[in-house]
């Protein structure tokens, strides 16, 4: 309510208690998003300055559920249920993943 004033005195109102008067449930489809995890290195100056060598220092990165792989843990699972819960194709899979700007194709996924 935006005029918080009585109709009847014109005097502001104080709100005395709330409610939940209706619910709603919101569907938000499918996203492929990419993160980038960034790498930071790191020098000692102190040892830079008495060894002959820098000594580098990188920071540690998260690990990935499958070597080489760009999938995600969710992106990994969800083709995993697509697969064996909902029966879904591989090659419906691919279709689907392209229509969200991804292009896999359909070997990519059943490996």
């Amino acid at each position: 309510m935006d005029d918080l004033t009585c109709p009847d005195c014109q005097h502001e109102l104080k709100e005395i208690g709330s409610f939940c008067a209706r619910e709603e449930l919101l569907y938000i489809p499918a996203q492929v998003k990419r993160i980038d995890h960034i790498q930071h290195s790191y020098k000692c100056q102190h040892c830079s300055d008495e060894a002959p060598a820098d000594k580098i220092i990188k920071a540690p990165i998260p690990k990935t559920p499958l070597t080489n792989s760009l999938g995600s843990a969710s992106l990994i699972s969800n083709t995993i249920y697509q697969k064996y819960v909902l029966k879904v194709p591989a090659y419906r899979q691919e279709k689907d993943l392209r229509r969200m700007g991804l292009p896999l194709d359909h070997k990519t996924v059943s490996n």
